[in-house]
């Protein structure tokens, strides 16, 4: 797939609107459809963009080719809404 503009994807954590910076699931999220593609348990959001994306080499080829260019960044880095996210993902899970 060829995109000019990355698509976004989001690691939403434990904790009020899916920030949390602490022990728990973390999950990477398509930002536009809603797709899940990884969940990690881990002790701190820090340490969950590693384990989710940065140290994870097969899995940012296997996106990229899937997706086309990818942008990751912690849910509180962005504005998008958790709600409207967990909606997107609830359709998305529906089809």
């Amino acid at each position: 797939m060829s995109k000019d503009k990355a698509t976004l994807f989001v690691i939403a954590g434990p904790g009020k609107n899916g920030i949390g910076r602490g022990e728990g699931s973390y999950a990477l999220l398509n930002s536009e459809t809603g797709e899940p593609v990884a969940s990690h348990f881990c002790s701190h959001e820090e340490f969950a963009l590693g384990d989710l994306w940065s140290d994870r080499e097969e899995r940012k080829k296997e996106l990229i080719a899937k997706f086309g260019p990818i942008e990751v960044k912690l849910l509180r880095e962005t504005d998008i809404d958790i709600d409207a996210l967990i909606e997107l993902n609830k359709e998305f899970m529906s089809e």
